[in-house]
């Protein structure tokens, strides 16, 4: 087993992480649980900043969308952060309980998976508008859905066990 150097353990008073982010230069790590958002400049002594926020109550996942903010998706709702402004934007519900999400990077799009089977594809900075919607898995929740690598293509698979490709969502 190979092993790497440890650069840092980081105390989070024993709360759950549900998921992190480093920015495109490594230089800062975003962590989100329960209620809480930290962000951890990884300098050589890191110094957490920490944002309450019952928006991450069930947090799903979240990504750096810009140097300066943070996109994130809990069960029931999607919204932005701006690290400048230590503030909330964009902040949509959403209309059914979330299963699966994927974000694509490079055309900066979200896809969401629903418990209904529905599957919809938004824009990261504006995630407030729903692009397309498409009933992909008769009525039954979606597990998984994933952009390729070129973000011209997106999968969803389901309960009813079946797998979806869509192309043309632009």
């Amino acid at each position: 087993l190979a092993s790497g150097d440890l650069r840092f353990r980081l105390d989070h008073d024993g709360l759950e992480i549900r998921d992190l982010d480093l920015d495109v230069d490594g230089a800062n790590l975003i962590c989100g649980g329960e209620d809480h958002l930290w962000l951890w400049p990884l300098a050589k002594k890191p110094v957490k900043k920490e944002w309450d926020t019952p928006f991450l109550k069930r947090l799903m996942g979240l990504r750096f969308v810009r140097p300066d903010e943070i996109l994130a998706i809990s069960e029931t709702q999607v919204g932005r952060f701006d690290l400048k402004t230590e503030q909330w934007s964009a902040i949509s519900e959403l209309p059914a309980e979330v299963t699966a999400f994927s974000i694509d990077d490079k055309r900066q799009l979200l896809a969401i998976g629903y418990v209904d089977g529905t599957v919809e594809v938004r824009g990261c900075l504006e995630p407030a508008a729903t692009l397309h919607a498409w009933q992909a898995h008769d009525g039954v929740r979606v597990s998984v859905v994933a952009f390729d690598h070129q973000a011209l293509q997106l999968a969803s698979g389901g309960g009813d066990g079946t797998l979806v490709i869509w192309s043309d969502f632009q």
